[in-house]
């Protein structure tokens, strides 16, 4: 497989990520370069790709550093191959050898804005091998020494040096010189730079050869368990192959006699070590790149100076992607979503535990000695690692998964609630990462009900019983199984007891059914005891939010041509069928620790009919409603809606007789909402929301037959007039420096609106036959159903029998 397919690079192209904006910085052996003494080849044609450090040597030629640079960020034209980071910049230069080179390596990479350091060369070695106490080896053919991390800090540790004094002794360079390249390659960090440095090209398998190697990571590789101020944002890479590539590479009988070996991968090189809690592994063997051989150059070389720039390639990917995530957070995304299946089940690794701990939590992962956090997975990589979180408006941090559950906007919003639906937010995982989430799939319409509640209130009113004493006090207990949706009954209760002060004045209390039966005009068809599509759409809409089963007192009196009713109720809980359509029985969008459903209702209203024009009736009904964790009858758990809302309504009716039996009553009624309370839930800043129903029916007496009624209805079921909110939800982001970034939210960015208005036809018509039995039949057909524009006409139909026996 190709390290790029094995690696999962191609995610990355699917999302669009090319590199574009990141720089990577290149400190090599050598370039291929024109007359002039410039690095030209057709990988790096674009205009701007190619920048030289301003205090690097003069550069020289060799196919080494077009080779790495080119796995970095070669062009993606067609032509030769194509580098992981293909659209990135590059800012080149000489490798150093010694500690005053390095700094200027970094300081040049700090002042080019590079945040990707690519190194894959060592540096020069002092000592003698067989002698020098920080023991040093001849790895390769052409003399160089290389010496271990462990080596080195045992050495330091037995002779009480500093590090810089360590690293004075065992590498060219002053203590005070190391000192300062430590500090610039710290300050690299700090602006968000990722160092990658290769491993030694020579291990254990070397050593079962015959030949030499290092048992443990080099210490260039591994600096900064030297220098402990380096941890983080570094990643240690070493050369792991395929073992069918590695005996085409090395030779069968090399293969069968290393012990580097596992999971089909073999060991090119040194392996992690002591470094494993920051190293990865890459296929660097036998890669075809840029070479110094002409601008149409290429060849294939193998090393863990091939591995080390295609990991410096991913990270320009990733920090494209994660422009907000500091240079520790970009290296752990990296490390812990590498693939370690290869060597979970094996028994050649010794297995240990590696951690990455930062403000949002920890990671822990199994990583081995010899393959360090495994293969990168680019797809992996790419999403949320660790538990994602966002924030609300008041700055409380919010787990996404609890967003997961589902909101239901009132039909009154009507596609309204698709602004809300489609509105996309923006969340961090643990190494902040910043993703877009959408409510899509969260916030949806409610079912319509409308039917349901008829059937069920006039099954109630159906079943109740009376009984009245001489004093004046009657009691009603009603009981019956209503319609709750599509799979399952619930039970009606209703009880209510009324006492008579005088002819004209009495008080009640009750539960069970909403005090708006007894509010307004009597309902026409009560008489027939028939299910009445246009007697529920007379009602006030405000009254139903939240459950049925309220609790509720009242009292009315007659004065000259007024009838006049006071009522106050109360209401906790939601409907049980209106929950039915929701997966579960239970939301936790925005959930705070309290799940479930919220809601319920509580107000006062006045009713006044005037009965004084002898043509016609007036009535006017004012009151306030209260509703807590939802907004004219949404559902949600009570944090998504935490704060609730108040309504003002006014209903104006009208009733008149007009000739022959006929007669007409409508009514419209209108409200004005705002948001209650600290804002603390998924919505905020409520403002100007609107809304208004209204209803007009014509009935006619002994139609067609004797004892039948016949009804015309025309309705607007509640519907939103106007109103926004904002989402609280962050829809922004500043990033003040990698690591370090705000969250913003918009001010009014949901429309509650809807684009459509539902307006229903219905018509009725029932008949009593006889004193035990009546039937009814009644239909409705609804234009822009749920107030949705392009919703098809819809219908509803009815048919009632009662037979008493």
């Amino acid at each position: 497989m190709h390290p790029y397919s094995r690696a999962n690079v191609f995610a990355a192209y699917g999302y669009g990520l090319s590199g574009a904006g990141v720089t990577i910085g290149v400190a090599d052996t050598g370039y291929h370069l024109d007359a002039d003494g410039r690095p030209v080849h057709q990988e790096f044609s674009a205009t701007g790709k190619l920048t030289v450090s301003p205090t690097s040597p003069r550069l020289t030629s060799d196919a080494h550093g077009m080779h790495v640079s080119a796995l970095a960020a070669g062009d993606r034209n067609g032509l030769g191959m194509m580098g992981i980071a293909y659209n990135a910049k590059l800012l080149i230069g000489m490798s150093p050898e010694a500690a005053l080179g390095l700094k200027d390596v970094f300081d040049a990479y700090n002042d080019g804005g590079a945040l990707v350091s690519n190194n894959s060369y060592g540096m020069t070695v002092n000592g003698t091998e067989g002698t020098s106490p920080w023991r040093p080896i001849l790895t390769s053919v052409d003399g160089g020494l290389e010496v271990t991390v462990k080596s080195a800090i045992a050495y330091r540790d037995a002779n009480g040096l500093t590090t810089a004094q360590m690293m004075e002794r065992v590498m060219d360079g002053t203590a005070a010189q190391w000192t300062a390249a430590v500090a610039s390659m710290a300050a690299f960090q700090a602006r968000g730079g990722v160092i990658v440095w290769s491993n030694s090209n020579y291990g254990q398998n070397d050593i079962d050869n015959g030949d030499k190697g290092l048992d443990d990571a080099d210490l260039g590789a591994a600096l900064p368990l030297a220098f402990t101020q380096l941890s983080g944002g570094w990643i240690t890479v070493v050369n792991g192959t395929s073992l069918g590539l590695a005996i085409q590479a090395n030779g069968q009988s090399v293969v069968d006699k290393a012990t580097k070996k596992e999971g089909n991968f073999y060991l090119n090189s040194a392996q992690c070590g002591s470094a494993a809690a920051f190293c990865l592994t890459m296929d660097g063997t036998a890669m075809w790149s840029a070479s110094n051989k002409g601008v149409a150059s290429y060849e294939s070389q193998t090393g863990t100076s091939q591995a080390g720039p295609e990991v410096a390639g991913m990270l320009a990917l990733l920090r494209e992607a994660f422009p907000a995530a500091s240079a520790a957070d970009l290296a752990a995304r990296l490390l812990f979503t590498a693939d370690n299946s290869f060597f979970l089940t094996g028994t050649v690794s010794n297995r240990t535990t590696a951690t990455y701990s930062n403000a949002n939590g920890t990671l822990t992962k199994t990583v081995s000695d010899i393959w360090g956090h495994g293969i990168p997975d680019l797809r992996m990589a790419l999403g949320p690692v660790g538990n994602p979180r966002t924030k609300l408006g008041n700055g409380a941090t919010v787990d996404l998964s609890q967003l997961s559950g589902q909101m239901q906007l009132a039909r009154a919003f009507g596609d309204a609630g698709s602004a809300l639906a489609g509105a996309n937010f923006l969340y961090n995982d643990m190494l902040d990462g910043i993703f877009v989430g959408s409510l899509q799939g969260t916030v949806r319409a409610m079912a319509d009900t409308s039917l349901y509640d008829t059937i069920s209130s006039q099954l109630l009113a159906r079943d109740m019983t009376t009984v009245t004493n001489g004093n004046g006090l009657s009691f009603a207990l009603g009981a019956s199984w209503g319609i709750a949706g599509s799979t399952f009954l619930r039970p009606n209760i209703a009880f209510s007891a009324t006492q008579r002060l005088s002819e004209a004045s009495a008080i009640s209390l009750g539960f069970g059914f909403s005090p708006d039966n007894a509010l307004g005009f009597a309902p026409r068809q009560a008489g027939l005891r028939t299910a009445s599509l246009s007697d529920t759409a007379m009602g006030i809409p405000y009254l139903g939010f939240g459950s049925r089963g309220q609790s509720w007192a009242s009292g009315s009196t007659g004065i000259s041509k007024f009838d006049i009713r006071l009522a106050a109720f109360s209401s906790t809980g939601v409907q049980p069928f209106r929950n039915a359509p929701v997966a579960g029985g239970s939301l936790s969008l925005a959930s705070m620790g309290q799940p479930g459903f919220g809601g319920g209702s509580h107000g006062v209203v006045a009713d006044v009919i005037y009965d004084g024009l002898g043509f016609a009736k007036l009535n006017l009904s004012l009151g306030t409603v209260r509703e807590t964790g939802s907004v004219l009858g949404s559902v949600a758990n009570s944090a998504a809606l935490r704060q609730g809302v108040d309504s003002r309504f006014m209903r104006v009716g009208v009733q008149a007789q007009i000739i022959n039996g006929w007669s007409l009553q409508g009514n419209y009624t209108t409200a004005t909402t705002q948001l209650r309370g600290a804002q603390l839930g998924l919505l905020s800043d409520v403002s100007g929301l609107r809304s208004d129903a209204m209803a007009l029916a014509i009935s006619g007496d002994n139609v067609l037959l004797p004892n039948a009624r016949l009804t015309f209805g025309i309705a607007q079921p509640l519907r939103v007039t106007g109103g926004q909110a904002t989402l609280n939800l962050p829809q922004t982001l500043t990033i003040n420096a990698p690591g370090d970034y705000t969250y913003g939210f918009k001010s009014g960015g949901v429309n509650f609106t809807p684009g459509g208005r539902q307006v229903d036809y219905s018509i009725e018509y029932s008949q009593q036959v006889g004193p035990g039995f009546s039937w009814g039949i009644s239909g409705r057909l609804m234009e822009q159903p749920g107030h949705i524009a392009v919703a098809p006409m819809a219908a509803q139909g009815l048919l009632t029998l009662k037979l008493a026996i």
